[in-house]
């Protein structure tokens, strides 16, 4: 049997992408550039691993000029992960939102709340209306973060300089998920396996009843 997308080399595995069987080469090279690949493929799953393995420390971390000290990172550790599930979710739920997508939607929004540390609130958008979609969506997280603290406290804990360095972790850890393929994931897969609960629900949703 020949590869169903090179029509040359012999197809041995089956892609859920293209729902047919293809070559290992045409896997590694198309994987994330032309194929939309499924987050529970074995074949990418591997891949992920070995990029992570592969892959070298940068020089020097993104938006260096600010410090998230591992003490912030355990105070806010609820913050920050609640901030990552929201990501999380609206990635399931848009199939069609990529690593880049996330990553250029926290870049916009570190670079929109370090204009409040001058007293100027100039805000930066990204583009496409997906991102900006996700964009107002961590917006009104934070919003309501800081409703829910209010209720609790009669003032809001979590501050605009937390919610700069939560974005810049997060930001950072997208980062360092970065495969270079245009429809890389790997960042979502890493907040699937983060967030295992999330999926599971996701599945059951699927369920029909009666079958």
């Amino acid at each position: 049997m020949k590869c169903s997308l090179c029509k040359q080399r012999t197809a041995k595995r089956h892609c859920p992408s293209v729902r047919k069987y293809i070559c290992a080469i045409c896997c590694g090279t198309e994987r994330e550039v032309s194929l939309d690949c499924p987050l529970d493929c074995v074949y990418l799953q591997e891949a992920y691993r070995h990029e992570m393995e592969r892959a070298e420390p940068p020089k020097e971390p993104p938006y260096a000029a600010h410090q998230v000290p591992d003490e912030f990172l355990r105070e806010k550790e609820p913050f920050i992960g609640s901030m990552a599930l929201t990501l999380l979710r609206y990635s399931l739920a848009n199939p069609g939102v990529w690593d880049a997508d996330l990553r250029a939607v926290l870049d916009a929004l570190v670079r929109t709340y370090e204009t409040l540390s001058s007293g100027l609130l100039y805000e930066t958008l990204p583009e496409g209306p997906l991102r900006i979609s996700l964009y107002r969506e961590l917006q009104k997280f934070v919003e309501e973060w800081r409703e829910e603290e209010e209720k609790k406290a009669a003032f809001s804990l979590t501050q605009d300089g937390d919610v700069l360095r939560s974005l810049v972790f997060l930001g950072r850890l997208a980062q360092a998920h970065n495969n270079q393929r245009p429809r890389g994931r790997s960042f979502v897969a890493f907040l699937r396996r983060t967030f295992p609960e999330v999926v599971a629900r996701q599945s059951r949703s699927l369920i029909i009843p009666g079958r």
